[in-house]
């Protein structure tokens, strides 16, 4: 039996480790994204999104899923139904177009072309439900600590599944630097969700989230506002990002009249470079940075009017990159002005190439690099920017709990989630 089995471990939504991730929702209204993909069956009534819930953990198990093998697509339920589907040639209904284009499918995580048939080793359970009911019956209730520290990311890599992604992002600053267009073009199999939100104006512009399937393309146009300073991120799958920065009036506009761009070349493990320098009037002086995998930094002079392109091997990494491309005219002196303060230009870059093989997770995680939050952090001034050793934003301790978030409230000696009615406010 074990030789045509796939056990599937799946988590419900509602019993979530809340976490700070957004989960992908369809675009709601014109301006608020775009979606190649219908959002019918995904609009409340009321016009609110219902979308996909937190992040829980899922396990496969089965003879093409041995080893420690990761799966970092973007799933739900959903993806379940697709492997059924596929697996047993039938149809489910009640699925909506976005949901099944910007899942994926559970069958990536599974290799059929080198399966492992050995019974593996397992733990001797026999005593384990009567451990379960002695720890019941004689442990206090769970009391969350008052004083906690955010989660550390557990160090080491695995070994990763390829995902059906190809995403390459261009974008353009109107002639004024009133407004910053951008494309979004999936040249993959697999749709997937994005959202984009105006980092100097979180509370007064709200995100946009986006749906590109496969071999689709969707474009956007945001308003430079509260100044010549702007920022737009843009975050994807397994920590797909691009960050739009810059300053528009600084250096004599050049901001507006250069651009930077990543393209790749996946045999080779590669990416390139774009720098264009086609609409200056004077040469410009390129510096790219490599934030995570312990690359050198580079300086690139283009003349005016003129392009560059530079290839950077990402095989060392596992493919992962993290770059950030910066723009001043050649004849200035350094390109920031200040550790707050944005380069004419400022473009960073972070991903995993997919070239269809299986690779790693992220090493720069697994080294507990700081990462996009942390720099953003330190350079609005959140986090101590002059420190060479600032502690990351992991090791900053959390804000303490008042008593009544740290009980988990109990009748009689039950769990919490065994009786029918709920507790009152003097039980609580």
């Amino acid at each position: 039996m074990y030789k045509s089995t796939l056990m599937i471990l799946n988590y419900d939504e509602g019993g979530q480790f809340f976490d700070h991730m957004w989960t992908p929702t369809p675009p709601l209204k014109e301006g608020g994204g775009v979606s190649t993909v219908t959002t019918v069956g995904e609009i409340t009534p009321p016009g609110l999104p219902i979308g996909l819930g937190f992040r829980v953990p899922a396990l496969l198990v089965s003879p093409w899923s041995r080893g420690d093998f990761v799966l970092s697509d973007v799933y739900d339920h959903t993806s379940t139904i697709k492997l059924i589907e596929t697996r047993f040639n039938v149809t489910n209904p009640n699925l909506s177009p976005w949901r099944r284009a910007i899942t994926g499918d559970l069958l990536t995580g599974l290799d059929f072309d080198h399966p492992d048939y050995s019974w593996p080793d397992l733990p001797d359970t026999s005593g384990y439900a009567k451990e379960a009911q002695q720890q019941c019956n004689t442990l206090p209730a769970p009391r969350i600590p008052s004083t906690q520290s955010f989660p550390v990311q557990e160090p080491g890599t695995r070994r990763s599944r390829a995902l059906p992604h190809v995403f390459l992002v261009s974008d353009s600053l109107s002639a004024g630097g009133t407004s910053l267009a951008f494309t979004i073009s999936n040249a993959g199999s697999g749709g997937a969700a994005f959202l984009a939100y105006d980092a100097l104006n979180l509370k007064a512009v709200d995100p946009r989230p986006y749906a590109v399937e496969g071999g689709k393309q969707v474009a956007d146009v945001w308003a430079i506002t509260g100044g010549a300073e702007y920022h737009i991120v843009l975050h994807g799958p397994n920590g797909y990002l691009r960050s739009f920065a810059g300053d528009v009036g600084a250096a004599g506009g050049i901001g507006s009249a250069v651009s930077a761009a990543l393209t790749y070349d996946a045999p080779s493990s590669i990416v390139v470079v774009e720098l264009n320098a086609t609409s200056a009037t004077a040469a410009v002086n390129f510096t790219i940075s490599d934030n995570a995998y312990g690359g050198s930094p580079s300086t690139h002079i283009v003349a005016a009017g003129g392009s560059a392109s530079v290839r950077i091997d990402v095989s060392s990494s596992g493919r992962w990159y993290d770059l950030t491309v910066a723009a001043q005219p050649a004849a200035a002196g350094s390109y920031r002005r200040s550790a707050a303060a944005y380069a004419p230009l400022e473009r960073r870059f972070m991903g995993r190439m997919e070239n269809g093989e299986a690779s790693i997770t992220d090493p720069a995680m697994a080294a507990g690099i700081a990462g996009f939050a942390h720099d953003f952090a330190r350079r609005r001034g959140v986090l101590p920017s002059t420190a060479v050793d600032t502690p990351s934003l992991a090791r900053m301790p959390h804000p303490t709990l008042p008593p009544e978030h740290c009980i988990f409230p109990r009748k009689d000696g039950t769990h919490k989630d065994a009786r029918w009615q709920p507790y009152t406010n003097s039980e609580l």
